[in-house]
């Protein structure tokens, strides 16, 4: 009872309810020993607001094409809170929904995680053809662990583990004709995921119906459909992104 009363009384604290919020939240699951602590999350941690924003813009920074419509559109969010989980760093940020559902919130959440290794970044462009090695770099050391609301709850682009088509699991061999060695790069709360090949093609693996279903040719295009479904207030699933298509993008 007590709990329930403390977590009703932080729900009124002024800013706690109101998004995009105005000010940081206090972090959530703060590590005790604080030396762990990823230094990029740190100085999110030792900031304000603006000052958080600040700092996520220089990390995400670019000029690669392919990569700026990603770039300028995560730019609009508002950092909200810092949240660990199994003591890594991620910041929680909010905009509010250009294109809102009838069922939806109306807000778009988003995460960072803390930046990944370099050496597991290095090993993970290697996958990839030469004329796409350099975007990919740059996109691992920006956005691994950026997804949906909750961090490693919620779909994110993963960090590690780049299951192949095959190892991810299947029902049916012709189900999965021409992706068979194709990477994980997006994992969905559903379980649904997207699967990229080394030029760059990515397609949706769907779990409940055994299908791969082509979604971009190219990076720069798979860049291009996320963005503009990262309009909306929904997580980013192969049966939420088909039907934001049908809606929207005939």
């Amino acid at each position: 009872m007590i709990r329930l009363l403390i977590a009703a009384c932080v729900l009124l604290l002024p800013g706690f309810r109101q998004q995009p919020p105005k000010r940081m939240l206090p972090p959530e699951n703060l590590p005790a020993n604080r030396a762990l602590i990823h230094p990029w999350i740190a100085k999110i941690l030792s900031s304000d607001l603006d000052g958080a924003r600040t700092i996520i813009k220089r990390r995400i920074a670019t000029n690669n094409p392919r990569l700026l419509p990603l770039v300028q559109h995560m730019a609009t969010f508002t950092p909200r809170q810092v949240i660990f989980v199994h003591g890594r760093g991620y910041v929680q940020c909010v905009a509010k929904a250009a294109i809102p559902s009838p069922e939806g919130k109306g807000y778009c959440w988003l995460v960072y995680g803390q930046p990944p290794d370099s050496a597991l970044v290095e090993q993970r462009v290697k996958y990839f053809d030469d004329s796409l090695r350099s975007t990919m770099r740059e996109f691992y050391h920006r956005f691994a662990e950026s997804g949906d609301e909750t961090p490693r709850l919620a779909g994110q682009f993963v960090r590690e583990d780049f299951l192949t088509v095959r190892e991810s699991g299947f029902n049916s061999e012709d189900s999965i004709v021409g992706w068979e060695t194709s990477t994980m790069l997006y994992h969905s709360s559903n379980g649904d995921a997207v699967f990229i090949k080394p030029n760059g093609a990515t397609a949706w693996r769907v779990l409940e119906t055994d299908q791969t279903i082509p979604l971009a040719a190219t990076f720069g295009e798979f860049i291009e459909e996320y963005v503009a479904f990262r309009h909306t207030d929904d997580y980013f699933d192969s049966w939420s992104w088909r039907a934001f298509r049908e809606r929207h993008m005939r």
